[in-house]
């Protein structure tokens, strides 16, 4: 038998994921009447529970507002790059900034 994962999506979100063994069409068909689903899908990797199916393809759950999709990687972009310089920073929306993040100390 072969395990499957499914995204069942409602109005473009991903509701859930379903893991199957070798599903019929009739059992994925009785779900999605059952479920008032749009789509049942096999889910790839970035279909998660809260993300987005665009009709092409899954788009995890939007990281921060001014995040956007990046259609050529399929990724969320931050509107100002991570600062390479080898330190922590963690992403601060509303200054749209990134911010250094303190080392632990001993």
């Amino acid at each position: 038998m072969a395990e499957a994962s499914y995204a069942f999506i409602k109005n473009s979100e991903v509701v859930n994921i379903a893991v199957f063994d070798d599903p019929s069409e009739s059992l994925l068909a009785h779900f999605k009447a059952e479920l008032s689903l749009d789509k049942i899908l096999p889910a790839t990797e970035k279909a998660v529970v809260g993300g987005t199916w665009d009709g092409t393809l899954f788009w995890s759950k939007q990281p921060y507002p001014s995040w956007f999709k990046n259609e050529t990687t399929g990724e969320w972009d931050c509107p100002k790059a991570y600062p390479k310089d080898g330190a922590v920073y963690a992403w601060d929306e509303p200054t749209s900034s990134w911010l250094l993040v303190p080392a632990p100390t001993e």
